[in-house]
């Protein structure tokens, strides 16, 4: 399960994370993040990019090896000269997760938006 929170505060900037919480044979009643989370995805508040999760990425394996990967955008990440332009970050799969996923540097892919405001993800 793949879940974004959008926004770190009630001033709607920064970054909050995204949290994987992987599947369970049991699933208690009401699931609470970030304690339940069994992997925390985190942009740095810096970039105030609005980290979040990517549609229709059911069971995106890019790489084909058989795990599904992991789409994050980042519609208001900025980079040199365009700002807001935009990004996805892509994560592939993998058997053993670390509990803390820095985004953009641990990410296996990352597709940048060509324009300044382009808003890409």
């Amino acid at each position: 399960l793949l879940i974004s929170t959008v926004h770190l505060s009630d001033t709607a900037r920064g970054t909050a994370p995204a949290y994987i919480v992987f599947g369970r044979a049991v699933w208690r009643e009401r699931v609470v993040l970030p304690a339940d989370a069994d992997v925390r995805l985190e942009l740095p508040a810096a970039f105030d990019a609005r980290l979040g999760v990517c549609e229709a990425t059911s069971r995106a394996d890019l790489n084909r090896d058989g795990l599904a990967d992991v789409l994050l955008s980042a519609p208001e990440f900025g980079h040199v000269g365009r700002g807001a332009a935009g990004a996805v970050f892509v994560l592939h799969g993998r058997t053993i997760w670390p509990p803390v996923v820095s985004v953009p540097d641990g990410a296996d892919v990352v597709v940048l938006g060509s324009r300044e405001g382009e808003g890409l993800g």
